[in-house]
C-alpha cells in the first residue's frame, strides 16, 4: 500500500471525501456488530486502501478488525471465531474471487461467517455470480458507500483500469451506473454541482444514472463558494485518447514505467 497524500492542500476539500468514507465503513461495520473481524479487499482496492480512508492502527483495533488480506493471494484460513469480510466492487469478476474464496473456506470446513460490502450497486449479474457458485446463501451482503477514491490535492478515481474494454469490447457497461453512484457520493459530501454537462454516449449514460440517484437523494445544496464545484463536465474517454497521454507526468512515467489499459503504474 502506498502512502496517502494528506489533501490538505486540495481547493475542493477532498479530504472531506476521504472522512465520509471512513466515517460510512465504521458505520456498517458498527451497525452489523460483527464481533473480531477479517477483512479480504480486492487487489487493486487494498493498493489504494490508505487512499481510501484514514485508519489508524487503534481505529482498526476499535473495529475489531484483526487483519487485513488481498482477496487474491492466498492466506491463512481465518480464525474460527472471526467473521470474514469482503470489500470489493460489483463486478463479476471481482465477485467472482469471492465465490472463490468462500468455496475454499467451505471446502475447508470453516465456522466462520462472512459478509460481502458492495460499493457501488449491487447488480443481478453479481447475484449470479453467488448462486451459480452455490454460496448465494452463505454470506449476507450489504452496501458501502465508497465512491471515488482522492489519490491526490486534485485527483480521483475508481481504479477501473478495465473499464474501455468493457464498455466497448465486452459490451459490459454495468460500471456507468457505479460512476454515476460515485458522483452522487461526491455530491453528497461535497454539495450539489449545479451545472452538468455531456459528450459521448457513455457520457450520457453516467449523466443519467447520476440524475437518477439525485432524484432519489437530492445533494445539499449549501457550500461556501471557495469549496464549490460550480460546473462538471463528463467526456468519453473515445472522445479524446490524446489529453491523458500529453501531461508532463504521464510522459515522463511512460519512460520508464508499465502501460496496463491506458493506466501507467508506479
Amino acid at each position: 500500500m502506498t502512502h496517502a497524500c494528506s489533501l490538505e492542500k486540495s481547493s475542493f476539500s477532498l479530504n472531506l471525501v476521504r472522512e465520509a468514507a471512513t466515517d460510512a465503513l465504521r458505520r456498517v461495520l458498527g451497525s452489523l456488530n460483527l464481533g473480531d473481524i477479517e477483512l479480504f479487499v480486492e487487489p487493486r482496492l487494498l493498493s489504494l486502501f490508505h487512499h481510501a480512508m484514514s485508519l489508524s492502527g487503534e481505529d482498526l483495533t476499535v473495529l475489531r478488525v484483526r487483519e487485513i488480506h488481498s482477496l487474491a493471494s492466498p492466506s491463512a484460513p481465518p480464525m474460527p471465531t472471526s467473521t470474514v469480510v469482503y470489500i470489493v466492487r460489483p463486478q463479476t469478476t471481482h465477485v467472482q474471487l469471492v465465490a472463490q474464496h468462500l468455496l475454499q473456506q467451505l471446502r475447508g470446513a470453516s465456522s466462520s461467517s462472512s459478509v460481502v460490502l458492495h460499493t457501488g450497486t449491487w447488480n443481478a449479474l453479481c447475484a449470479d455470480v453467488l448462486s451459480r457458485a452455490g454460496v448465494g446463501n452463505q454470506v449476507a451482503v450489504h452496501p458501502f458507500q465508497l465512491g471515488f477514491i482522492p489519490t491526490d490535492n486534485d485527483m480521483l478515481t475508481l481504479a477501473h483500469d478495465t473499464l474501455l474494454r468493457d464498455c466497448y469490447i465486452q459490451n459490459n457497461k454495468t460500471t456507468l451506473t457505479e460512476l454515476g453512484h460515485a458522483l452522487h457520493v461526491l455530491q453528497q459530501t461535497t454539495g450539489d454541482i449545479p451545472t452538468v454537462h455531456y459528450k459521448g454516449e457513455l457520457a450520457k449514460a453516467v449523466w443519467k444514472s447520476l440524475s437518477e440517484f439525485n432524484a432519489a437523494s437530492p445533494p445539499p445544496s449549501s457550500r461556501p463558494k471557495k469549496l464549490r464545484i460550480d460546473h462538471m463536465i463528463i467526456l468519453d474517454r473515445k472522445l479524446d485518447y490524446i489529453a491523458p497521454l500529453s501531461t508532463p507526468l504521464t510522459y515522463k512515467s511512460q519512460k520508464t514505467k508499465a502501460w496496463f489499459h491506458a493506466f501507467v503504474f508506479f
